[in-house]
């Protein structure tokens, strides 16, 4: 049976946005510096994530840390993790737009490149 991975961070990359769905986890720090370093990111146009666990959201630290970011939607689930409220006050403090929403609206107008890390 194969393994089932959980928590990867996609990557989408158009000529006019690079959006990040989830950041993966908690523990892929290293990798996720590795791959924004690999691809040149310095700018995060959308950062989605999907809910509030550690393996969706646990590197958005790193792109807060590494990389512009321009707005951040999520499903506005709460929870009480450190993680969770670092990221709120992360947002806050750096005044980035943020949206609460089941959805996140993405306009693109080209095909768009994926990479899970």
């Amino acid at each position: 049976m194969p393994r089932r991975r959980a928590g990867d961070a996609i990557l989408i990359r158009t000529a006019d946005q690079t959006i990040f769905i989830d950041t993966g986890d908690l523990d892929e720090h290293p990798k996720l510096e590795a791959a924004l370093k690999k691809e040149n990111i310095k700018t995060v146009d959308k950062l989605i994530i999907t809910h509030p666990h550690a393996d969706h959201l646990g590197g958005a630290s790193v792109l807060f840390k590494n990389c512009e970011v321009k707005a951040v939607y999520d499903n506005g689930e709460p929870t009480t993790a450190k993680f969770y409220r670092d990221y709120l006050k992360t947002i806050k403090s750096k005044s980035i737009p943020y949206r609460r929403s089941s959805t996140a609206m993405c306009s693109t107008s080209a095909a768009a490149s994926c990479f899970t890390f």
